[in-house]
């Protein structure tokens, strides 16, 4: 049994295909082995290939994901692997929703939220602690001029530059591949 069929969250995602045709029979699935096989069977009745589904996340933990990302029958299978990616990680299931809720496609989902953290502090906060931790290898003068460096504007800086995202107060997604395009202008702050 998959993630996606209940072992992470301990919840099952209950779906419903209602298909295009009207001479075909809607049915509930929980799985794309179950899809398949039941799409299948609609085929076989209908003596022709049925292609075309509505799709419905009628119950689950992933229906604000599901809902944000506009799941069709050709994204199913990629739509499974990301749910079984990321069930039962809470940050991860967040951070899948808030950037499909910012205009990421399901592709563009997949590939960058595991890039991402969750930062529970300030942006000043996490300017701070980039400087601190990560930067001061590339600063020229070391650590030394991380007392003079203003946090607020950086961490504004971080935020304009789409490397921090506020989701809420004090509630960060960084992405994490974003910091080395960032390094040059630390070392000019």
């Amino acid at each position: 049994m998959s993630r996606a069929q209940g072992q992470g969250t301990g919840q099952i995602d209950r779906y419903y295909a209602q298909p295009i045709s009207v001479d075909a029979v809607g049915f509930g699935f929980t799985s794309l082995a179950e899809f398949e096989a039941k799409a299948g069977e609609n085929s076989v009745q209908l003596g022709q290939p049925l292609e075309a589904y509505a799709l419905h996340l009628l119950d689950g933990p992933h229906q604000r994901l599901f809902q944000a990302l506009d799941i069709t029958t050709d994204k199913l299978a990629a739509w499974f692997r990301l749910v079984d990616d990321i069930d039962g990680e809470e940050d991860l299931c967040e951070i899948a929703c808030c950037l499909a809720e910012n205009g990421y496609d399901l592709n563009e989902v997949t590939a960058t939220y595991a890039e991402c953290v969750y930062w529970h502090q300030t942006a000043e906060e996490y300017a701070r602690d980039f400087v601190q931790h990560e930067a001061v290898e590339w600063l020229e003068q070391g650590a030394a001029l991380a007392e003079y460096i203003d946090y607020h504007a950086l961490g504004q800086e971080l935020i304009h530059r789409k490397i921090l995202t506020m989701i809420s107060y004090r509630l960060y997604i960084v992405r994490l591949n974003t910091m080395d395009e960032f390094i040059p202008l630390c070392s000019r702050v």
